[in-house]
């Protein structure tokens, strides 16, 4: 794709029976300090709903890259479920999934959407790859799954992934429930070939 050597796996999935949102540890030490400083910079901004390409920047210089003419990035997930209240009752997604799960336990009507045909215009740079998120309830336990366009390994699950366990995790507290499993589905999980020693170094592999 776009030049781009890809090794790819289509509609790919997994599931995570005991999620946690700590920060992904590989089997190389270099790299697990890269994700653990991405990964706690990257909870902070999503926390603080901030949106800026140049407060994300900091942590990548290439978001300076997809920003949108007004300087923000589509892939501020934070704000686009914590704070972005631009639906029709004005909640945020988060608060309208906890008042799905709330109402009847048996919901399946809790979904977070992260890509919106807002987004579909041509020039857009940041084109978020997470599509949606959804929340259910059964025996007992609270269970999310996650759906992306497209997935990196190296430079988008390891980040991605604990954060959506974050999500799990809160919500689970929101609602009284316990912690269920964690589904992660791409429609696209790939490696570029430019990344694949760092995926081998990653996997403790020569």
């Amino acid at each position: 794709p776009r030049g781009k050597e890809t090794h790819e796996r289509l509609n790919y999935s997994f599931v995570v029976y005991q999620p946690t949102p700590d920060a992904i540890v590989t089997k190389c030490p270099e790299r697990n300090q890269v994700i653990k400083k991405y990964t706690e910079a990257e909870f902070e901004l999503y926390a603080k709903g901030e949106s800026r390409a140049s407060e994300y920047a900091k942590m990548a210089p290439f978001w300076l890259n997809v920003a949108n003419p007004d300087g923000t990035v589509n892939s501020a997930y934070g704000h686009k479920i914590w704070y972005d209240k631009n639906t029709p009752e004005g909640k945020t997604q988060w608060e309208w999934c906890r008042e799905r799960l709330l109402a009847d336990m048996y919901s399946r009507q809790a979904v977070m959407f992260f890509g919106t045909p807002a987004s579909q215009y041509e020039g857009n740079k940041d084109q978020a790859c997470t599509l949606s998120g959804t929340f259910l309830i059964r025996g007992g336990r609270l269970h999310l799954s996650m759906v992306m366009r497209s997935n990196d390994v190296v430079r988008g699950l390891v980040y991605d992934m604990p954060w959506f366990c974050l999500l799990l995790r809160e919500m689970a507290k929101e609602v009284g429930r316990l912690v269920g499993t964690y589904t992660h589905f791409a429609h696209s999980m790939h490696i570029y070939t430019s990344t694949k020693a760092r995926a081998l170094a990653m996997l403790g592999a020569k």
